[in-house]
């Protein structure tokens, strides 16, 4: 069965379950419909959920038209249509600004519905309006390329940070498969690029509830890892770069994600360090290649940096036995972040400073977390490595269809690929194995390691 139907199928009647984590997950979406031709679907599933009175404004860009919107609005003519196309290159730059043009544009013909018709930016721009207005949104997914169709949240680029927004999820998602395959390859490229990261999720979520006490779903991090692993086995399998099975294998896998996301209301578990550092590389502007500039891609190269990080810290576990009095001494004694960031880190000081102010630090925190670490470390080194084969399966698996994972594909240079990875404790507030490395004073062989990686010693 597909892990997304796995969450369907138990939904009661308020949208509800209760899961074994011991919290009640409550999911958004009602309908997803997955195969070939389903689009052809969308009148009779309108018909049936808002009648034939319903307004309906219809959003997309140039590309997405072409692939589906024209469709959408073929099928849907009985209907009283409105529509915005935006342009599709320069691809427009998803921001809370251009949510606010398009709420107020769609606004003015009165909806009843938003149909988004497109992959990330277009759905996360569909999923805010309908929040503004009020109204209900539906998706219809043009690449296997992200997460957000399912998703509760929306991603939107500011001056120094990615900001996530929350906001009512897509109650019907469509994956038409015939449509989905016209996408250009580098969109699947992402797709696949981006489950890299829910390995390493695998292991810094369970870091992170074994050290700092923080709440973890071990179905969703379990999920998270099985859903991926299925299409990476596949690809290493037979080398296909898009067959139907591993089309909707990858879809699957996608949709899953974002209904964990939306069921534990958080990103926690989709994203951990490596998606830190790809927005940072983002929003810098340190990408030179912009067709290597997409989400999955860039989650993809940060994932190979992470794992010579990773695997440099845990290859050195079973000797870390901290002095806790002397690390507390060692920790309180630093400097101030501030005096030490490195000048291309300056345009995220403020988000530093916000996300510093959240986090729980000092004496106390410390102590037990280093007491934890001292009590888990066995186990840690167990599920690191897992996570570790994990991540290297699967960039092999990717190199065999061609995803490059060396910077200067992306035309990145160096001491670019290099910058984030010494400051990703400072840039979110999310306990993972830099914040591990940093409280036992661990970090220098680790990102010795990426230096020769990436070429800088």
């Amino acid at each position: 069965m597909d892990f997304y139907r796995q969450y369907l199928e138990r939904l009661e009647a308020d949208g509800g379950f209760d899961c074994t984590c011991g919290r009640r997950h409550r999911i958004g979406t009602r309908d997803v419909l997955v195969g070939e031709k389903v689009l052809d679907d969308l009148p009779s599933l309108l018909r049936d959920r808002h009648g034939r009175d319903l307004r309906v404004w219809v959003l997309s860009d140039d590309n997405t038209e072409q692939a589906a919107g024209a469709r959408c609005k073929e099928l849907l003519s009985g209907w009283n249509l409105s529509a915005t196309v935006l342009p599709g290159s320069p691809k427009p730059r998803p921001t809370l600004e251009l949510a606010g043009e398009l709420t107020r544009e769609a606004g003015g013909h009165s909806p009843g519905l938003v149909l988004a018709v497109g992959s990330g930016v277009i759905s996360d721009l569909g999923k805010k309006v309908s929040q503004e207005l009020g109204i209900p949104s539906w998706c219809v997914a043009t690449a296997p390329s992200v997460d957000a169709y399912t998703s509760g949240n929306s991603v939107f680029k500011g001056h120094s940070r990615h900001q996530t927004v929350w906001v009512t999820p897509s109650e019907a998602v469509f994956c038409d498969l015939g449509v989905m395959a016209t996408a250009p390859r580098e969109m699947f490229l992402s797709g696949v690029g981006d489950l890299l990261a829910k390995f390493l999720v695998h292991l810094d979520w369970n870091l992170s509830s074994r050290v700092s006490g923080e709440h973890l779903c071990p179905e969703a991090v379990r999920t998270a890892r099985e859903s991926a692993l299925r299409p990476l086995r596949l690809i290493a399998g037979s080398g296909a770069p898009a067959s139907g099975e591993l089309l909707r294998s990858l879809t699957d896998a996608l949709l899953t994600t974002g209904f964990l996301m939306q069921a534990l209301g958080s990103s926690r578990p989709a994203s951990s360090a490596e998606h830190t550092a790809s927005f940072i590389w983002e929003i810098a502007g340190l990408v030179g290649n912009p067709a290597m500039n997409l989400h999955g891609l860039l989650v993809a190269l940060a994932s190979r940096c992470v794992l010579e990080i990773y695997r440099e810290f845990y290859r050195s576990l079973p000797e870390l036995t901290p002095d806790v009095p002397t690390r507390l001494r060692a920790l309180a004694a630093e400097p101030s972040w501030e005096k030490n960031l490195d000048p291309g880190m300056r345009l995220f000081a403020d988000h530093i400073r916000a996300e510093l102010g959240a986090a729980e630090l000092g004496p106390a925190a410390w102590e037990r977390r280093l007491s934890a670490f001292q009590r888990e470390r066995e186990g840690l080194g167990e599920l690191a490595g897992l996570a570790i084969r994990d991540v290297e399966e699967g960039i092999a698996a990717l190199r065999g269809i061609g995803l490059p994972f060396e910077p200067a594909a992306f035309q990145m240079a160096p001491a670019a690929a290099y910058l984030p990875f010494p400051n990703i404790r400072l840039l979110r507030n999310r306990y993972n194995t830099f914040w591990l490395m940093h409280e036992l004073g661990a970090e220098d062989e680790p990102l010795a390691a990426l230096r020769r990686l990436v070429g800088l010693s």
